[in-house]
């Protein structure tokens, strides 16, 4: 059950004022001053009203996908060698790189993949498609954290599109970005 007490706390953690709160709900600043205090115990259709406002405010002010994504995406063709992918993590210090063929992510190259290949003769000269795992999960911008964070749990990495297209990257690491 929700309680009144809940308004100020969760109208606080969106940093609106009585008044903004007040305004986008359709009641006064002084009801509400009143209610939150609990000098007033609002009808069911005004507390309804309040609780549906920051409902539609905290779905809107959570984090997306594309509020911490790694803008700069780097990856790797189809046709590269192996020499060449490992390369490229060591000069951007990652760990991971999706695998495109004619511009679509179809694998993922990554530091997982080489360990599980440590030894095999001529490694660097083979092509990336040769030794790739399957393709990361693509999501779009607007994708809430949450989610984000659950596919995490699964996968090193998670591409973020836009309109269809690859525009960032989200590892575990750029979670930490959420946490202040």
């Amino acid at each position: 059950m929700i309680e009144l007490k809940e308004i100020q706390r969760r109208r606080r953690n969106l940093n609106l004022t009585q008044s903004k709160l007040a305004k986008l709900s359709g009641i006064s600043q002084s009801a509400l001053a009143k209610i939150e205090s609990g000098r007033m115990n609002p009808s069911f259709e005004i507390a309804k009203r309040i609780f549906d406002t920051l409902e539609q405010l905290e779905h809107t002010e959570a984090v997306k996908a594309v509020d911490i994504m790694t803008k700069r995406l780097f990856t790797v063709d189809i046709n590269d060698r192996v020499e060449e992918a490992i390369s490229l993590l060591k000069r951007h210090n990652i760990s991971q790189l999706p695998v495109l063929k004619k511009g679509i992510i179809i694998g993922l190259f990554s530091e997982g993949v080489l360990l599980d290949r440590v030894g095999e003769k001529n490694l660097g000269h083979r092509k990336v498609s040769e030794i790739m795992a399957e393709a990361p999960p693509q999501i779009p911008e607007g994708t809430p954290i949450k989610s984000v964070s659950e596919l995490l749990k699964h996968t090193p990495i998670v591409v973020v599109t836009k309109k269809g297209a690859p525009a960032g990257v989200i590892t575990k690491t750029d979670l930490f970005k959420v946490v202040q």
